[in-house]
């Protein structure tokens, strides 16, 4: 297994490939669903799967040109409201509405490319925000950054939730790589050693 990371957008949002072989799941395809498939191609592989951390615009923007080739999208049920919706009251660009084709629940495990993706759910950001865990790796959308974690301040966000959804990933034992929705890598006992301290 491996991981690639593409930088879309003017929010510069990470888009992840996960690859096994030549297949591949894509999480928080945003904005540009031409460059995804270029590089799909580059990379040699098919997308299977397209994961959802969440449905704000900037995570989501090229789902529906992906759903529309068959590809299914896996999202949490709370934040289908915003997939499925204008997302003009959600304080967000809009984006074109679609259906998620799997609602995934929190510790449901997924079956994708021979890999296990663990769903962690983690409200704050917005109601429905997870994480997924595969291997070593905790993708963790906009709920924990490096130094930081996400804006509790738009549609369905609250901050007793992002702090509780915090302690719940402080709590695994495991030192995933964290890989966030914006900006560069981090671990999660170091974002556990600096932000603990303020939950």
């Amino acid at each position: 297994m491996k991981v690639e990371k593409l930088v879309l957008g003017q929010l510069k949002t990470n888009c992840y490939f996960v690859i096994n072989k030549n297949r591949a799941v894509v999480i928080d395809p945003a904005y540009f669903d031409k460059k995804i498939f270029e590089k799909a191609q580059e990379f040699g592989v098919n997308i299977e799967a397209i994961l959802l951390t969440h449905g704000h615009f900037d995570h989501v923007s090229a789902v529906k040109k992906m759903q529309e080739n068959g590809i299914k999208v896996y999202c949490t049920l709370e934040d289908g409201e915003i997939c499925q919706n204008s997302p003009d009251k959600f304080y967000i660009q809009p984006a074109r509405s679609f259906t998620p084709d799997v609602f995934v629940q929190d510790g449901e495990v997924l079956n994708l490319l021979d890999l296990s993706f663990k769903v962690l759910k983690t409200p704050g950001h917005t109601k429905g925000s997870c994480c997924y865990i595969v291997e070593n790796y905790l993708f963790s959308g906009d709920t924990l950054f490096n130094s930081s974690f996400g804006r509790v301040d738009l549609f369905s966000g609250s901050l007793k939730d992002m702090k509780n959804s915090l302690k719940k990933l402080f709590k695994l034992s495991q030192n995933y790589v964290v890989l966030p929705g914006h900006g560069e890598e981090t671990t999660l006992f170091s974002e556990k050693q600096k932000q603990e301290v303020n939950l």
